[in-house]
């Protein structure tokens, strides 16, 4: 079957996915990100050189992960600080939730890394 722009349009493609986090009382869902995020979190990832360079990469990815039972985002790119005073181990548990939904393995990143110009990476 060939999809029409609307069907295309309409279809929910993200991968959600609950994560027990008990340190908090309940579930965070981490759904994959739409393009546009992903193509602003690897800009990110290029102006900052190299992967461990950029700023606050976990709470960064979590932020444009983490959304609501309705699949909207829970924080703004805007609010990462909110997440920095939250426990290492949990950001990490979920930093690994969102990588693998995205698809983005150390393989994945050590490719994008390569793939820095010269005089970035």
């Amino acid at each position: 079957m060939v999809l029409s722009k609307a069907e295309i349009g309409a279809a929910d493609d993200c991968v959600t996915e609950e994560v027990d986090v008990p340190e908090w009382g309940g579930t965070v869902r981490m759904r994959s990100l739409v393009l546009r995020d992903r193509e602003a979190w690897e800009k990110k990832v290029f102006a900052a050189g190299d992967i461990m360079g950029m700023e606050n990469i976990r709470a960064d990815l979590c932020v444009s992960c983490m959304v609501d039972d309705d699949g909207k985002r829970l924080y703004a790119d805007d609010e990462v600080d909110a997440l920095l005073d939250r426990s290492a181990l949990v950001m990490e548990r979920l930093f690994k939730v969102a990588l693998r939904i995205n698809m983005m393995s150390n393989d994945d990143v050590e490719d994008l890394a390569k793939n820095l110009p010269a005089d970035q990476g």
